[in-house]
């Protein structure tokens, strides 16, 4: 196959996966989760092309990166103030094998992950259509 360069490239460089319409200030990916902030001060993570919110803040904020040690993504603003959120390792984990449908893989990291966390999964579930899996795991009588 013959590919041409041009200016911004060469075209068959790369297959576009996944498209949104959001402005991304910083991001970084964790797994394969993409987390990112937008100038409305929205902490959102991408999985399989879709858009969760993580956190919200106050003002606009930049992501510095993080430490998976710590399951900690830490964010500054403008002035240098300094927040972290906690995003488990295990958790992405478990929502990359969920987006990829590798579901024996996404049981086994289910046992690792704490009981206090599942209803964050079936909230995670309930909005990519796997309700019943939403169910099981809900802690929260009324989300069920």
């Amino acid at each position: 196959m013959e590919t041409s360069d041009n200016e911004d490239g060469i075209e068959e460089s790369f297959d576009l996966l996944h498209e949104f319409h959001d402005v991304v200030t910083s991001g970084v990916w964790i797994n394969d989760c993409f987390f990112f902030t937008n100038p409305n001060g929205k902490v959102n993570y991408m999985v399989n092309g879709k858009v969760f919110n993580h956190a919200s803040t106050d003002r606009m904020k930049f992501i510095l990166g993080y430490i998976q040690s710590q399951n900690r993504l830490y964010l500054v603003d403008k002035q240098f103030n300094i927040v972290s959120f906690e995003v488990l390792n295990s958790v992405t984990e478990y929502q990359s094998a969920i987006a990829a449908q590798d579901f024996d893989k996404a049981a086994e990291i289910e046992r690792t992950i704490d009981v206090k966390y599942y209803d964050k999964l079936a909230r995670f579930l309930d909005q990519i259509d796997l309700k019943e899996e939403a169910f099981r795991l809900s802690q929260d009588a009324d989300h069920k």
